[in-house]
């Protein structure tokens, strides 16, 4: 949020050193902050504060490696791939959420080291609510959840479906 009301997010196009910059010392940052996770007993006086450093760590490094390939000639197609995903980011949260709990016993995940399969798992959700979201969204203002929710917000039925004639 404070980064935002600083206006950081309409300079980022100005930014690309700086993001870089913020990726170099991230990235290894969370690779050492991981590891030391792993390594420090799980009972210890800090494992919660190693384990949250790390994914903050992570999770920067995540955020300015997208920003820097987001102006890329990848970027636009990458955008147009993420933004419905976004739109609908509490529906596409609670459905994976759903679909994980639901595959794990059948899979054999629960209690296992399959990363391999997890990931694939992972990706196949993405995939698959990456096309519903776009479907969605050509239809509706808002996935399902985010109109529930901006219903119960706004006290009052927001319109979900799209005008079927245009604007004129």
């Amino acid at each position: 949020m404070g980064v935002a009301r600083l206006g950081v997010v309409h300079t980022l196009d100005r930014r690309t050193g700086q993001l870089a910059a913020v990726l170099a010392l991230a990235a290894p940052a969370a690779a050492a902050a991981v590891r030391w996770q792993y390594t420090y007993a799980p009972a210890g006086p800090f494992a919660t504060r190693i384990a949250a450093g790390a994914g903050l760590l992570g999770a920067l490094a995540y955020a300015t490696a997208l920003l820097l390939l987001l102006h890329t000639r990848l970027g636009r197609s990458l955008s147009a791939v993420l933004e419905p995903l976004g739109r609908m980011a509490l529906t596409n949260y609670i459905t994976a959420t759903l679909a994980v709990t639901a595959t794990t016993p059948l899979l054999g995940l629960r209690g296992s080291a399959r990363w391999d399969i997890a990931m694939l798992l992972a990706a196949g959700i993405l995939v698959v609510q990456a096309f519903l979201s776009r479907w969605w969204l050509r239809r509706m203002r808002y996935g399902p959840l985010e109109w529930c929710l901006r219903s119960v917000t706004w006290w009052s039925i927001v319109p979900i479906a799209r005008s079927l004639t245009p604007a004129a």
